[in-house]
């Protein structure tokens, strides 16, 4: 099985590819990396919630060092311009396109508008949002005198500060206001941020104040520009109407176009045309605008009420003067018998209803001026048909074609010069209404809780951002480790397969004596384990066995693990003896509290005494070959000859079922390798979480390369708390729940 986070790779490729052995396959692939992923999380747990405390206190230290900032909103309806239209098809009121919008949003926050707020309340003279009257940090200066030696040091020049005070007003006040709309309305909410909760609502509302006088200036100033360059224009055309009217008048005279038949009856007959022609004109006009302007006050009866028609109807005099009462009478019988007496519920259902009645007034008043008007247009075609009848009869044909295209340009600049007039009324009719461009909903107050900063919402941030950190940091340790930690970590790095896991033994336990597997239940279940893995595995007779306990490195629990395992193979009722093999940093004697000042191997190999004869029993009741005194010379018969050692094991097998060698570690002694090439097995131990795993791959292959037989590898000094996060299948035999079966 290929442990998630001891194998090479990407961890984001393998939780989607799932390539190790062992993982599941298909839709399965992504819970089970994300189960070692919890794995992780929980056995980093201390560290994390160590780093999670430590986050959220220094994070809620922080914001109650920091100086509090209070933030004060309003509301402003941005207006759509209005404008009194005197040309039919023209709307009454324009819509806020979303570019014009974001124009008017962007106005808010410009520089001109925030420099005249801080002048207009002196802003300047406010340390909080003039930086030059502050004095500055030492961590401020600090990195302010780093940086300028840098730029100069690169020859970038020195560092650009603020060269004015407006101009530290203008960046502390941009930084500070915020402009944005409200969801997809034409609402915008203006928020200013201060230390002090009242100067913030100050703020804001001053802000919006002078948004609106600024608009109301602009607007003012472009109407009067219109309105001078209307009023040029309307004069101009005025001028060129007469000068053609004079022109026509001056042709018709001179061109005689009036025949004299002896009298002047078809003149005065023609001029009497003219005349009514030109009342019809008058007429038509009058009307015109009347209706047009009735039609275009018809939606706002506030304002049609003052137009003459309006006033000097009857029957709109009876319904304001039945309006007026009927408001009294609400009044009263509000203030005598409240507001929801169903009196005065009926009078104002009359009062809605007179309303209505002069809202229909007003419009059959605009129905009526409409058809005064359609009734002057048709007068005045009337009299153009019984003008140009007559003119037919007294013009002359050849001189008519001259008359028309004088009267045509006539016609032509009159029309000009009436649009002109009808925009320039226009333009003055909207600078009398003087309409503010944005409408206040909600005023700023002064904000009772602080938004910067918020305790609670940093310590979490805090908190959440130490325990990332240290499952980032207990990650990339995971992911960066090469010890082996589980029995796939084994049988990744060798051929061999896992025998056991021991779990560690307290130090306490150890130095309590060499009873520890009395004192250790589940560590003495572990060595039975192995001694019955041990058993199972050899292939010739059980008796006369020589299985050599070897690592790559000291600390791995050879020495220990070698005289536990000769203790419960007496236990099984088999005779075992331990050798001491490491002749340059003997420990076997330590452990079973003897002198080594008596013969050992070392004399075995260098005198030829018998091996049989060196044995002697420790008080926990094994047989142990302690190394000897002559260790230095042993070490190099060890290289150069074997078969002393190999006389040494013959002479052992013969009196005991297993022979355990203790030896030096591989990577340290050379002459252990010779050890290991005479004895029948060798068990590998590594130690848990500590043993790189190329030191182990390469131990072993140096082992197997030597001519020796690597039979196992057992994994030492195993926590089996953590266990279960790096290997279910491992931390099996270990579960609490069976604690209770390994005492006997």
């Amino acid at each position: 099985m290929t442990d998630a986070f001891g194998t090479r790779g990407p961890i984001l490729q393998a939780c989607v590819q799932g390539t190790g052995r062992g993982s599941p396959d298909g839709g399965e692939d992504l819970f089970w990396h994300v189960r070692r992923l919890w794995r992780l999380a929980w056995r980093a747990r201390v560290m994390i919630a160590v780093s999670a405390v430590v986050g959220a206190l220094l994070a809620g230290l922080w914001a109650g060092a920091v100086q509090p900032l209070y933030t004060a909103s309003t509301e402003i309806v941005l207006e759509p311009e209005t404008a009194v239209r005197v040309l039919p098809g023209v709307p009454d009121e324009a819509e806020i396109d979303p570019e014009a919008f974001a124009s008017k949003v962007a106005v808010l926050h410009s520089r001109d508008l925030l420099a005249t707020l801080a002048a207009d309340l002196t802003l300047e003279r406010d340390p909080e949002f003039n930086s030059l009257l502050r004095e500055p940090a030492s961590l401020t200066q600090a990195a302010w005198a780093v940086s300028s030696a840098l730029r100069e040091l690169i020859g970038a020049g020195p560092v650009q500060g603020l060269s004015s005070p407006s101009q530290s007003v203008h960046t502390t006040l941009a930084q500070r206001i915020a402009v944005e709309p409200v969801g997809r309305s034409k609402v915008v909410r203006v928020s200013v941020s201060s230390h002090d909760p009242d100067k913030a609502a100050r703020i804001a509302n001053r802000l919006v104040a002078l948004y609106a006088e600024a608009e109301v200036a602009a607007k003012r100033k472009a109407s009067e520009n219109a309105a001078r360059w209307l009023s040029k224009q309307v004069n101009e055309l005025q001028e060129q109407v007469a000068t053609a009217d004079r022109e026509l008048q001056t042709y018709r005279a001179r061109a005689g176009l009036v025949r004299t038949l002896g009298d002047d009856t078809a003149a005065r007959r023609i001029d009497a045309l003219v005349r009514q022609l030109v009342q019809a004109q008058a007429r038509e006009a009058m009307a015109l605008d009347q209706a047009t302007q009735l039609e275009n006050l018809a939606a706002t009866p506030s304002g049609a009420a003052e137009h003459p028609s309006v006033v000097a109807s009857e029957a709109m005099a009876r319904l304001r003067d039945q309006e007026q009462s009927l408001k009294r009478q609400a009044a009263d019988m509000a203030t005598r018998l409240g507001e929801r007496h169903p009196d005065r519920q009926g009078i104002l259902r009359q009062l809605e209803a007179n309303r209505a009645s002069q809202a229909a007034e007003i419009t059959r008043i605009a129905a009526s001026a409409r058809l005064a008007a359609a009734s002057a247009s048709r007068w005045r075609v009337q009299a153009e048909e019984a003008l140009r009848a007559a003119q037919e009869i007294a013009y002359d044909p050849q001189a008519a074609v001259e008359i028309n295209a004088l009267e045509r340009r006539t016609s032509a600049m009159r029309t000009l010069y009436e649009n002109f007039l009808t925009r320039s009324k226009e333009v003055v009719a909207g600078m009398s209404l003087g309409q503010l461009p944005a409408r206040v909903i909600s005023t700023a107050e002064p904000p009772s809780v602080p938004s910067f900063p918020r305790t609670r919402l940093l310590t979490a941030g805090g908190g959440a951002l130490g325990a990332a950190l240290a499952f980032m940091v207990a990650f990339l340790r995971d992911r960066t480790c090469t010890s082996i930690r589980s029995a796939s970590d084994v049988a990744e790095v060798a051929t061999v397969t896992p025998m056991a896991i021991m779990p560690a033994i307290s130090g306490r336990a150890r130095r309590a004596g060499t009873d520890v597997i009395e004192r250790d239940p589940v560590y003495a279940e572990g060595l039975r384990r192995l001694a019955l893995t041990l058993m199972l595995r050899v292939d010739g007779p059980v008796s006369g066995r020589v299985v050599a306990v070897a690592s790559s490195l000291s600390g791995e629990a050879k020495t220990s693990t070698a005289v536990d395992l000769a203790i419960i193979m007496a236990a099984l009722g088999r005779r075992a003896v331990v050798v001491d093999a490491d002749l340059r940093k003997p420990d076997l004697h330590r452990i079973v509290r003897l002198a080594n000042s008596h013969s050992g191997l070392s004399e075995c190999l260098c005198r030829g005494i018998d091996p049989v004869d060196a044995v002697v029993t420790a008080s926990c009741g094994i047989d142990v070959l302690l190394s000897g005194s002559m260790t230095s010379e042993a070490a190099g018969v060890l290289v150069a000859s074997s078969e002393r050692l190999a006389d040494v094991y013959t002479a052992l097998r013969r009196c005991y079922d297993l022979v355990i060698v203790d030896t030096a570690p591989v990577a340290a002694a050379s002459e252990t390798l010779n050890v290991l090439r005479l004895a029948d097995e060798t068990v590998f131990l590594v130690r848990w979480n500590r043993t790189d795993r190329e030191l182990v791959r390469s131990s072993i292959d140096r082992v197997q390369d030597f001519g020796g037989r690597v039979s196992g590898v057992v994994v030492t000094r195993a926590n089996v708390r953590d266990l279960p996060h790096y290997e279910r299948g491992d931390a099996a035999a270990y579960h609490r729940a069976l604690k209770r079966y390994y005492k006997v």
